[in-house]
């Protein structure tokens, strides 16, 4: 299978998953805080009955989220409406017409032996891009979410447990993830 038809996999419940997307050209995603929190607000509307989130990073040009599929009927279709939603009001907003992101966005399929590593890759994203010198302080991320307990996206603790407790979260974020085929 070509790496590009990856990214087109099916979803299948219990199964974990990459998915991102960028905006096209040269386009933001995110212009404002406003953006990312409007973004998240109805990300919870129409993901939370179809995927639990584990880890998750919104960036001014793209974002990425790592997911369990709860109900793989509704997974894509719900992304897909996020996704009208938000360009949608961003359009209004900016005064803008037509597609803000790239289609179709991507996914591909996490084994259990890439999910530790994804969920560094996705944390130290904003320090990777150059949008935050130190990624532990990057706002848009599920890294602070997590190790503090204060809900807004992920679903639950596996990402923590995954790693047995919090000290090894944090030890193993501390390791540059440099694996590119992580996209």
């Amino acid at each position: 299978m070509a790496h590009t038809d990856s990214y087109k996999t099916q979803f299948h419940n219990g199964q974990y998953y990459h998915v991102f997307n960028r905006a096209i050209s040269n386009e933001l995603l995110f212009r404002n805080p406003d953006n990312y929190e409007f973004f998240l607000r109805q990300y919870r509307k129409y993901m939370s009955d179809s995927v639990d989130t584990v880890a998750y990073c919104l960036l001014p040009n793209h974002f990425h989220f790592c997911i369990k599929v709860l109900n793989q009927e509704l997974v894509s279709r719900r992304f897909r409406c996020l996704f009208q939603s938000y360009a949608l009001a961003y359009n209004k907003v900016f005064r803008r017409r037509g597609t803000l992101m790239e289609r179709p966005f991507k996914r591909i399929l996490v084994t259990d032996n890439h999910l530790t590593r994804l969920i560094r890759y996705i944390h130290q994203n904003p320090e990777k891009h150059g949008y935050s010198d130190d990624f532990r302080c990057w706002e848009w991320s599920s890294y602070s979410e997590l190790l503090n307990e204060v809900p807004r996206v992920v679903t639950s603790d596996f990402a923590v447990e995954w790693f047995q407790n919090k000290e090894e979260f944090i030890d193993f974020h501390r390791t540059i993830e440099t694996e590119s085929r992580l996209e």
